[in-house]
């Protein structure tokens, strides 16, 4: 298992999500993942994240498997999503 991961994130224009001042030791597989593509039929594609100041000791495989899907923009609909007020 990955210490962090992130899959249909959106860290908005003021890009203030991500990894920030994270340390990771010893993950099972990735210290910090983010997902691209799909699962399923929805797509897993995170926007406007950062990830500065952070270390990851002893992974299993790898630091940071930060995985992009290249000459994508932001999607205007994202199937799947909802709004904040219908999560638990």
């Amino acid at each position: 298992v990955s210490s962090a991961q992130f899959l249909r994130n959106n860290g908005g224009f003021e890009r203030d999500g991500g990894v920030i001042g994270f340390t990771s030791y010893r993950a099972g597989e990735s210290g910090v993942k983010t997902w691209q593509g799909t699962v399923g039929s929805t797509t897993s594609r995170n926007y406007n994240l950062q990830f500065r100041d952070s270390v990851v000791i002893y992974p299993v495989w790898d630091g940071f498997d930060l995985g992009a899907d290249t000459d994508m923009n932001p999607e205007l609909d994202r199937p799947g999503d909802y709004p904040i007020t219908q999560y638990p």
